[in-house]
């Protein structure tokens, strides 16, 4: 995929449902709320797995902008409210039903992929100088929106993430700091994504990957492969 069509897709995101919720785009907001709450879905909780109150909490935080979650949040009595409000959407729906069942995998893997969709970001080259920063990068890309690109506080909150991380090396490129590469000029860029989807097609079906197996997939016999056909070990 070329870089303007990566940008379109983290500028507007797909519209997501989940336990029947109808999600706002996956915000940078969103994301440093899962993070502080310790939520399972921030990908860097301490649990092991997620539970029906991670997913609950989760959808919670994501179904509302910033500041309609920070009011929220400021309820004393908001771990019991999540409980009451949790178990409205899972018996006050149509989708769902006691005779069904609910399948809380589906609804995870669904808030997952949710989540994924609104997080991309560009593929760069390394930047000059190294990773030398201490602060966290969500402060750092939170504080460039308002310092340089200017935003407000609540406009950078509630802005998708995906989106969000674009803008900010896309501010440093033009510094001269790094490049944001592009598959459609960069053979060899366009060969690592047709590789990683010949993976994926190849584990779905269930078998052993191969150099053999993978050269196979990616470029089926009569396909030209403009010299970047991995070579095969005897």
């Amino acid at each position: 995929m070329d870089a303007l069509r990566e940008y379109l897709a983290a500028a507007f995101p797909p519209p997501a449902v989940v336990l029947g919720q109808q999600l706002q785009p996956f915000s940078l907001g969103h994301y440093l709320r899962l993070l502080s709450t310790d939520n399972w879905f921030s990908g860097q909780s301490k649990s092991s797995e997620p539970d029906l109150g991670d997913l609950v909490q989760a959808v919670w935080i994501c179904c509302q902008t910033w500041e309609e979650c920070e009011a929220g949040c400021a309820d004393p009595k908001l771990p019991e409210k999540l409980k009451i409000w949790g178990r409205s959407i899972l018996g006050g729906r149509r989708w769902w039903s006691r005779r069904r069942g609910f399948n809380f995998f589906a609804e995870a893997e669904k808030l997952i992929r949710y989540i994924q969709a609104g997080s991309t970001c560009p593929k760069l080259t390394e930047p000059k100088g190294g990773e030398t920063v201490g602060a966290p990068f969500i402060q750092r890309v939170l504080l460039l929106l308002q310092a340089e690109l200017g935003h407000s506080r609540l406009e950078a909150l509630d802005k998708p993430w995906g989106l969000a991380k674009w803008d900010y090396w896309a501010y440093w490129e033009g510094e001269g700091a790094l490049r944001i590469l592009d598959a459609e000029t960069n053979p060899h860029l366009q060969m690592i994504e047709e590789m990683d989807r010949a993976i994926e097609r190849i584990v779905a079906r269930g078998e052993t990957i191969s150099v053999e197996k993978l050269s196979a997939e990616m470029y089926p016999k009569g396909e030209e492969d403009n010299g970047l056909r991995p070579e095969s070990k005897n």
